[in-house]
This record gives structure tokens, C-alpha cells and sequence, in this order.
């Protein structure tokens, strides 16, 4: 399982801006403006997919790839997210490494079969020793890919150089007959869902499948009443979606210096050219528990009017939970990942800042914290409790068990 290497040589970024710049001037045409051409490149992909039955890396039969990206700052996060997949089961999730730092610290821990993790427990309880215990396991191998994004000038620039690089990678990844599972290290998995048999192998063959997210950008979400995550989502490979992978990554390369927010560009892709079928009373506006969230709950499909060949679904909310940390209602017992927005101030504020890797640290609280306010299924709520309450208790309870993320 050698580190699979992307190299982004100038010629490879060049060749997309001609065909953006022959895109705009009308003189492209697409490979999915034919049938035959479709036909061609689904032969193609079976292919591929034929050289790959041993399943991804050859030691798994599963034939999605969980995938989620991650810098050196980001570490803590990536290897809870990380351990907590491969606690769930999972075989195929992988670290697509994005800068020199992170890619030298895996081969490290990679190549000495082992990670330091040895921390003293002197004073702590004996609660806290248990979970140092557990989350201090030595783990020989992390799964990485590399794929060396651009850092600019500031986190901003490095961030939207990401999310460019990222439908990158999906695209390459698709036209190698591989399907994915893109996710964000943050994103909280409470259980294990056979990613082959409720996504790829399901009765209807979704070429992508969508979480919803919460309003951004607003006026997407004021147009058509959602919008969808961009850290969470399937992607078959199938012609479809390397077409409309192709169109997303030329309006990128389009931006600043090949940087782009691809939330934004998903979300007004689908604006202009999905036909969802969305059923009348789909938002919660008329269920008494969630009335003041006026968010679409259960999931809908739809197809491209442009490319009608692709075939897109969106999870129910409760599956797939993005909203605000402090909600009055946790995810249900369909829950599967959780995406909870930032901490409120009062409780990011107490969390180490001036540390190497503070953003990493800062999520990495978060997740703990989630955790202990609504846990797996609601279970850590008592419903009787205000939330506000409930997310104090909470909170104590994460300082005393992790003392080293805050201050």
C-alpha cells in the first residue's frame, strides 16, 4: 500500500484552463453530447473496475473509498476521524495528505510500524486514565494518499486551493473506475452502514448522492428551499458524473489561480440545471418539534436537465445531520454521520489557542464535545434538560475528560 502520489505539474493545471477557455468560446463539445460517446466511456470505467474486484488497495471487498483531506494543522482531527472509521469497520478510508508537513509525519509514523502516544496520567481521575487508554492505541498503519495544494498567502487561499483540488481528485478518481465516499474529518460517524449495499449496489444506481446542508449560500437556499454539503456526499463512477464533475472543475478553474469554494459552485450548478422531485410539506415547517428550523428533512431525487443521464439523490436530514451544535433536538435513531456547526463563542473561547495544530485541536474539541451533548442517537440527552443546560453539562464534562484542549 504505497502512497499513491499526485503531482501538479504545470502542464496538467494548464490543460483545464484550455479547456475552460474553450468552453466559454463555444468551440468544445463534451463527451457526454452523445449516447455513443457514454457508451464508450462506461466500457471504459467496467474496465477499470474489472482490475479492481480485489476491492480498494486490494485489501478490502469494498469497492467505495471513503476519502477525507487533511493538512499538518489539521492532524488531531484527521486521525480521530481517521481511528474512529476504522473502529466502525470500515476497511477503505484513506488521508489524502495536502502539504509536505502532513506527508512526512504519516510516512514517519508509517515506516516505524507504530505512534508515540504516551502521555503521563499523573493526577487525573481514574475515568479520564480509561479514556486516555482507549484513544492512546497504537495504530500501525494510516491509509494516505498525497495531492500538494497550493498554500498562497494566507489559510484562506490554502482552504479554497483545497476545495479546488478536491474536485480534482473526485474527477481523476471517477475516470479510474473508482467510486467514493468524500467526507470531512470532523464529520461525527455514529455507525457502520455498508457504504456497497445502501449506496452502490442499491435498487435505483444513484450516480450521486447529497447531504443537505444548512443555508449557505443564502440565496441558493432562499431559491429553491436547501442546499447541499459539500463535505458529505457519494459519487458513483459512471459517465454521468465525470460529465458533471468536468463542467464543476471548469468553473473553478475559471476563479482565482485554481481556487474555489465548491460548496458554492455545487450548490449553484444544482440551482440552475437539477429537476428535483420534492414532495409538497417537505419541510418541518409543519412539525411542532422543529418548527423554527424550516429546513428540508426527507430526502428527494431528481435528474440533470442538461445531462439527463445523471441521477442524483439527496440523504434525509436525520441520516446525514448538519445543523447548529445547539440544537433543541438531537439526531434519531437513523442517524448515521453528524455535522455539527461550530461551537458557540463561550465554549470555543476556552479552548487552546496558541498551540501548533490549534485548529486541529479546536475541532477535535468539537467532536468530543457533540459527542457528550447529544452522543449516538440522542442517547447522552435527557429530555427533560433545557439545551443550554444540557450543553453546560456537557461541556464540564469534556474539560475534565480532555484537560489538554483548553486553556
Amino acid at each position: 500500500n504505497k502512497d499513491k502520489r499526485y503531482s501538479m505539474t504545470s502542464y496538467y493545471r494548464y490543460s483545464y484552463i484550455v479547456a475552460a477557455v474553450l468552453l466559454l468560446s463555444k468551440q468544445y463539445c463534451y463527451h457526454y453530447t452523445t449516447q455513443k460517446s457514454f457508451e464508450e466511456l462506461e466500457s471504459t470505467i467496467d474496465i477499470i473496475k474489472s482490475s479492481n474486484d480485489g476491492g480498494i488497495g486490494g485489501s478490502s471487498s469494498s469497492n467505495v473509498k471513503i476519502v477525507a483531506f487533511t493538512d499538518y494543522d489539521y492532524l488531531p482531527i484527521a486521525k480521530w476521524w481517521y481511528q474512529r472509521m476504522t473502529n466502525l469497520s470500515y476497511t477503505t478510508h484513506t488521508l489524502i495528505l495536502i502539504d509536505n508537513e502532513a506527508v512526512e509525519y504519516f510516512e514517519t509514523i508509517n515506516r516505524n510500524g507504530k505512534e508515540n502516544t504516551t502521555k503521563s496520567n499523573e493526577g487525573n481521575s481514574k475515568t479520564q486514565n480509561q479514556k486516555q487508554q482507549i484513544e492512546q492505541q497504537e495504530y500501525n498503519h494510516y491509509r494516505t494518499e498525497t495531492m500538494i495544494v497550493d498554500p498562497g498567502k494566507r489559510r484562506k487561499n490554502k482552504t479554497r486551493s483545497l476545495w479546488y483540488n478536491r474536485i480534482l481528485y473526485c474527477l481523476d478518481e471517477m475516470k479510474a473506475g473508482r467510486n467514493l465516499l468524500l467526507t470531512d474529518v470532523d464529520n461525527v460517524f455514529s455507525r457502520y452502514v455498508d457504504p456497497d449495499k445502501e449506496f452502490l449496489l442499491s435498487p435505483i444506481k444513484y450516480d450521486a448522492i447529497f447531504s443537505l446542508g444548512m443555508k449557505f449560500p443564502n440565496y441558493v437556499f432562499n431559491a429553491q428551499g436547501f442546499v447541499v454539503c459539500g463535505g458529505m456526499t457519494f459519487l458513483r463512477a459512471s459517465p454521468p458524473t465525470i460529465a458533471v464533475l468536468e463542467r464543476l472543475l471548469v468553473k473553478c478553474v475559471g476563479g482565482e489561480a485554481n481556487r474555489c469554494d465548491d460548496q458554492v459552485e455545487w450548490n449553484k450548478m444544482i440551482l440552475g440545471d437539477m429537476k428535483w422531485n420534492i414532495s409538497v410539506g417537505n419541510t418541518m415547517e409543519n412539525a411542532t418539534e422543529r418548527q423554527k428550523e424550516q429546513l428540508m428533512q426527507l430526502g428527494f431525487d431528481g435528474r440533470s436537465k442538461t445531462i439527463p443521464e445523471f441521477h442524483a439523490k439527496v440523504w434525509d436530514h436525520d441520516f446525514a445531520w448538519r445543523k447548529e451544535f445547539i440544537t433543541p433536538v438531537c439526531p434519531g435513531i437513523q442517524n448515521w454521520v453528524a455535522m455539527p456547526d461550530n461551537l458557540p463563542h463561550k465554549f470555543k473561547a476556552q479552548i487552546k489557542t496558541n498551540t501548533q495544530q490549534a485548529n486541529g485541536f479546536q475541532k477535535l474539541a468539537r467532536v468530543h464535545s457533540w459527542e457528550a451533548f447529544c452522543g449516538p442517537n440522542g442517547t447522552n440527552r435527557e429530555a427533560t434538560k433545557h439545551m443550554d443546560v444540557a450543553m453546560e453539562e456537557a461541556f464540564e464534562r469534556v474539560k475534565n475528560l480532555y484537560p489538554d484542549l483548553f486553556k
